[in-house]
């Protein structure tokens, strides 16, 4: 109505109890507007509002879909380590490969005869006599090494430490099946395709990770409490299931706790290392019956910690004095700490078994391709975790170790190499996960025979 009147008109009229009063423009258009406090505030309650929706949401999402750790891992982890190294800094502070390998597929492949790779016709009751294919469960405790950090070497992860791949992990990644990623998991797979508990795809959340409770710059004090988060994980399956299927468990850490010398100086010293494995073992033997506990053997400094340096000339950026004399000694009194474990028959019953895999013990440099080149494609875009196909290359080796008697496993660098895809057979007089036990006396389920190993 006022644009129809007069412009040069004084005021305009407003209704007031029922009659027209009549007043200055410029006030009637400053009482209609509102003022400049009023209208933040309700610019911050709008937003208040939204945030509280969207916050809202996301705590429905993580309930219903799971997103991230459980909540006994998000309490534990909220505390920290017990250890008093610093935190590990936001970025990545190692060394990049100049190119990016390409992702090279490894399959795997197995012609054995079939009385070496059936199942039991019944359910095992004794850990000496338990079949690849009696494996039920596979689980595992360790570091980003086993959550397969960085493993699908691509150019926007390496500023990403979220990025764990965890289907690729040699001992638990199930991505793809056994003709198009090697992996344990898959090779078991092949064998008894009711196996559970692999990783599949990306991430730590249990729908990702399944029974592989490894977490990304652990030391070995994490593990009591990896062993506690695995009996709680397993309580998600049927109890009938879990006291009476075979469990293969791998153990492999260590890593970070060598790395500590170049932080803290200290590390973990043998004993602790000692102490905290024990801790572990006896919480998942205490909880989780009929249980293959496999010890993975830490690295020497050259394959992993160094082999940036032999390779590309880089420098490693550490504080500590002989860093590579101290960390080679450390890596080998871990290593002489787990053959200690499984020699202690408190750890070895008829239901329980420890055994010691050397999957690493005897490389001393970094890997190399039967040209005599070093195979860069091993290694990941840090030049220190495993690529995918380095991952596969591993869990060949592992499988081969889990089927070779005791005292005859090792590990060259040509047999790491080997890109063949077909796998190595169990013993056709001895067709069980090899332990310390079946390896001096390999006793068969009907116990009618006795096969001493050759």
């Amino acid at each position: 109505a006022a644009r129809c009147m007069n412009a040069e008109e004084p005021g305009v009229r407003h209704r007031m109890k029922g009659a027209y009063q009549e007043v200055p423009q410029h006030e009637s258009a400053k009482s209609r507007r509102p003022s400049r406090t009023f209208k933040w505030a309700v610019r911050a309650i709008i937003l208040a509002v939204f945030a509280c929706i969207l916050y809202g949401g996301y705590l429905l999402l993580e309930k219903h879909m799971d997103i991230g750790l459980s909540e006994r891992e998000q309490a534990a982890l909220k505390a920290g380590p017990t250890h008093d190294a610093p935190p590990p800094p936001k970025k990545r502070e190692r060394y990049v490969r100049p190119a990016f390998a390409v992702d090279l597929p490894v399959p795997g492949k197995m012609n054995c005869p079939p009385a070496t790779i059936k199942a039991s016709v019944k359910t095992p009751t004794d850990a000496n006599q338990v079949r690849p294919a009696d494996i039920t469960y596979v689980a595992a405790l360790g570091d980003s090494i086993t959550t397969g950090s960085l493993s699908y070497n691509l150019p926007d992860e390496f500023d990403n430490e979220e990025v764990n791949f965890v289907g690729n992990s040699f001992d638990m990644g199930g991505d793809g099946g056994l003709e198009t990623h090697l992996s344990l998991p898959n090779i078991l797979r092949h064998l008894n395709p009711a196996l559970v508990g692999f990783s599949m795809g990306k991430g730590l959340a249990v729908k990702y990770a399944g029974l592989n409770v490894a977490y990304p710059g652990r030391w070995s004090d994490d593990f009591p409490r990896q062993a506690n988060e695995l009996v709680q994980r397993f309580k998600d399956y049927p109890a009938a299931s879990v006291q009476n299927d075979w469990k293969l468990i791998h153990f492999f850490i260590g890593t970070n706790d060598i790395t500590g010398l170049c932080r803290i100086n200290t590390g973990t010293s043998k004993e602790d290392y000692k102490k905290y494995l024990h801790e572990a073992i006896t919480t998942i033997q205490k909880n989780l019956p009929r249980s293959i506990i496999s010890l993975i053997g830490l690295w020497n400094l050259d394959f992993e910690w160094r082999a940036a340096k032999i390779i590309y000339n880089s420098t490693y950026r550490c504080s500590a004095k002989n860093f590579e004399v101290e960390g080679q000694k450390r890596s080998v009194e871990y290593r002489e700490v787990l053959n200690e474990l499984a020699a202690d028959p408190t750890l070895q019953t008829k239901n329980q078994a420890v055994v010691v895999q050397k999957v690493f013990d005897d490389l001393y440099e970094p890997l190399k391709k039967t040209d005599g080149t070093y195979d860069v494609n091993f290694y990941a875009t840090d030049v220190f975790h495993l690529s995918k196909y380095g991952n596969s290359l591993v869990a060949k080796q592992l499988w081969k170790q889990l089927v070779q008697p005791v005292g005859a496993k090792s590990t060259t660098n040509k047999e790491m190499a080997d890109t063949d895809p077909l796998l190595a057979c169990p013993d056709k007089d001895c067709p069980f996960i090899r332990t310390i036990a079946n390896s001096k006396n390999c006793v068969l389920p009907d116990y009618s025979t006795t096969v001493k190993p050759k």
